[in-house]
């Protein structure tokens, strides 16, 4: 599969997480969401490691749009993760995470996509494919489920001890 076509396929993924997590209630949604920052993390990953590199030279004003993206999405990911699904904003939270997603493939598909398909050509892509789907799978068997602190936690406060204020 060439490299635009499995992140096109990658795009489909994730729109169809955002329907689950917006559908979702209590821990399905958690789960889905954990399902969706990870679909999300890894995309960007395989964009910013190996597609944008080689795209930059033919699209380098789009790329650099699309690494603006990512910066947004990344910010309202965390931004979400940090609420965490039980919170009363998570969905708007959720919202402008989907919108900006949502901007920034279509950007891609109608834009960054064509215009990297004719400079790059079928080849150059079918070998870029298969250079992503190898790093999707090392990263899958690296990733430390980062997306796991979303789990609920106990807010704690705690006081320094009194002689440390003292230095």
């Amino acid at each position: 599969m060439d490299a635009i076509e499995l992140l096109t396929r990658q795009h489909r993924e994730i729109e169809r997480l955002f329907a689950r997590v917006e559908g979702g209630r209590g821990t399905d949604q958690h789960s889905f969401f954990l399902q969706l920052a990870r679909a999300l993390r890894l995309h960007t990953f395989l964009e910013e490691q190996i597609f944008y590199p080689a795209a930059r030279k033919s699209a380098e004003d789009l790329v650099n749009d699309s690494f603006e993206d990512h910066d947004t999405m990344k910010r309202l990911l965390t931004d979400a993760e940090d609420l965490g699904t039980e919170h009363q904003s998570f969905s708007v939270q959720l919202t402008d995470l989907r919108e900006a997603v949502q901007d920034h493939l279509r950007s891609e598909e109608q834009d960054l996509f064509p215009q990297v398909r004719k400079a790059l050509g079928a080849d150059e892509l079918e070998t870029m494919g298969s250079d992503m789907e190898s790093s999707a799978e090392e990263w899958e068997q690296e990733d430390t489920g980062t997306t796991e602190q979303l789990e609920p936690q106990p807010q704690t406060l705690v006081e320094p001890p009194a002689n440390s204020l003292d230095r």
